[in-house]
């Protein structure tokens, strides 16, 4: 009769062996799975973020090209540019979102919110005092901050761009206006 103990006591510590070695089998499993997952998604972000760097510097690119052709044109007459009309963000398939309003002296910005101001060209240079800003549903925002500044630089009177620097890194808006 013992021996038939010790038995049963061996097979039941045998199966709870297996049982354990199958569920770190599977627990394994399921972490090189995730981890094969993570690893595509890290490389896709990577190729991602290698194609805006090339696209930031190809616009940067564009648009020293550009200020150096529009300063050899201004070299031999510097005339004062007008801006007036509404200058609509380059490259973007909802462009029609994302747009100034110049008119007078007083300028419009709108995207996914609206901000009213004023603005002054100094040099090739667009400076933007905001008074005011709106939500999406033409909510006044209280929280918007009374004199946020913006600076927008003159390639031509049909050409601005913005550049915007913050922790994520530096990004440049070309703005064309609309004909």
């Amino acid at each position: 009769m013992k021996k038939n103990g010790n038995v049963k006591i061996v097979v039941i510590l045998l199966i709870i062996a297996i049982a354990v070695i199958v569920g770190m089998g599977i627990y394994i499993y399921n972490i090189n799975t995730r981890k094969a997952t993570l690893e595509e998604n890290v490389k896709s972000l990577d190729s991602e973020i290698s194609s805006l760097q090339d696209t930031i510097k190809v616009q940067e690119n564009e648009m020293k090209d550009s200020k150096e052709v529009s300063n050899k044109t201004n070299e031999t007459e510097k005339q004062p540019v007008k801006i007036e009309g509404i200058y609509e963000i380059d490259g973007n398939e909802n462009s029609e979102l994302i747009f100034y309003t110049f008119s007078g002296n007083k300028v419009t910005y709108e995207a996914l919110h609206t901000q009213e101001g004023t603005f002054e060209i100094v040099d090739d240079k667009i400076k933007i005092t905001y008074d005011v800003a709106y939500g999406p549903e033409g909510e006044k925002l209280d929280d918007f901050p009374i004199g946020k500044e913006e600076e927008l630089t003159i390639i031509d009177e049909n050409t601005l761009v913005s550049v915007v620097k913050n922790d994520s890194g530096t990004f440049s808006s070309l703005y064309k206006k609309k004909i």
